[in-house]
């Protein structure tokens, strides 16, 4: 028995298979709309009372640190908490390259962070 879509056989490992039809798995979808909601935070394109969760380093710490740009990670004691958007999302977007952080569109950056999965 074959699979009709990738013309595999039955039982075949399903990451190559992901790869090539340009398809993300569960767990990089979950990163994908984390990091596209801490884009749209980052932009100021995210409602007043979601932004305000979240602050800067630098409203923190002073000007002209090296992390200024970063999200403050807020200190958390339980292993729930770590999975919250409150803490997981600028765990996440401190770790994205500068470079797809700058991103001029909230499109533009949903394509190079799907191809930043994909590889």
């Amino acid at each position: 028995m074959t699979l009709l879509v990738t013309n595999s056989p039955w039982g075949a490992h399903t990451h190559p298979l992901f790869r090539r039809l340009s398809i993300l798995k569960i767990e990089e979808i979950h990163k994908f709309q984390v990091a596209c909601f801490m884009y749209k935070v980052y932009k100021g394109l995210m409602l007043p009372y979601l932004s305000a969760m979240f602050c800067l380093n630098e409203t923190i710490h002073p000007p002209g640190t090296r992390h200024a740009n970063n999200f403050h990670i807020v200190v958390h004691r339980t292993s729930l908490l770590k999975s919250t958007i409150r803490i997981a999302g600028p765990v996440l977007w401190n770790s994205l390259d500068a470079k797809l952080k700058s991103s001029i569109s909230i499109y533009s950056f949903k394509h190079k962070y799907k191809k930043v999965l994909l590889v």
